[in-house]
């Protein structure tokens, strides 16, 4: 069956929209998906950089009806580009894909101009 990534980059101008859906830019990397979040092929771990947060409680209201047509509720977290720069990049580059290099460089360029704290990736898992 297999592990899939959903979700969304959000950008912060006053409030969190959405700026690019995820899902279909952005291949099974399980490497990634551990060691950034802790989900693997055969559940979850606990030693993960990010770990598993749940949904935003701020999320767009078109990422919360997007997150919510899943069920059973997928495993959710959530990272801004900060810590995607600062804590996470320097410990995954090794295992990323250019589809997910992609994603990072999306949420770079949107933080040149939102702000490395003002644009977040939001993603859950079907595990």
């Amino acid at each position: 069956m297999g592990v899939d990534a959903y979700g969304w980059i959000e950008v912060r101008d006053q409030v969190w929209v959405p700026a690019v859906k995820i899902t279909h830019l952005a291949d099974r990397n399980y490497e990634l998906f551990s060691r950034v979040f802790g989900i693997t092929e055969n559940g979850i771990k606990d030693d993960a950089i990010i770990g598993l947060r749940g949904l935003p409680e701020d999320a767009s209201p078109d990422v919360r009806d997007n997150y919510n047509e899943f069920k059973p509720e997928p495993y959710a977290s959530w990272m801004t580009y900060d810590e995607f720069k600062e804590l996470v990049y320097p410990e995954v580059k090794d295992c990323t894909t250019p589809d997910w290099e992609l994603v990072f460089k999306l949420m770079k360029d949107l933080a040149e101009k939102y702000g490395d704290y003002n644009v977040r990736l939001v993603v859950w898992f079907d595990v």
